[in-house]
């Protein structure tokens, strides 16, 4: 914390800096690291399924991050990672998949909004 005094017309004024706190940013996932980071997880796991090429998913991207300061958030690019996004379904992106207990607690398929996957995340917490 740094701390620092300057004027301001007649007043003394205390300016004080908060250290910054950095935030968690979304993991981006292979397969091998998908049992351990997902599948074996002790929290709910926000996974993106995405593209670099796709538009809705370049807009989710704010989302996506402002999520990860508060929950588990993975990302999966599924043109790295074709055989992952065969294996649970994914036909059209972005697909937004919430894991509990190794399992799909739910799935939203296209732009969701941010407070619709947070409410979501926060019940399954």
């Amino acid at each position: 914390m740094v701390e620092s005094f300057y004027e301001r017309g007649q007043r003394k004024m205390k300016a004080v800096m908060l250290p910054r706190v950095k935030a968690r940013k979304p993991m981006l996932l292979h397969e091998f690291n998908w049992k351990k980071e997902v599948l074996q997880a002790s929290e709910p796991v926000l996974v993106d399924f995405w593209a670099s090429w796709c538009g809705p998913c370049r807009a989710m991207n704010p989302t996506i991050e402002a999520l990860a300061g508060d929950f588990k958030v993975c990302k999966v690019n599924v043109d790295t990672n074709q055989e992952l996004a065969s294996h649970y379904s994914i036909s059209s992106i972005p697909a937004l998949l919430i894991f509990k207990d190794g399992k799909i607690a739910a799935r939203h398929v296209g732009v969701t909004s941010e407070a619709n996957l947070r409410a979501e995340m926060q019940r399954l917490s």
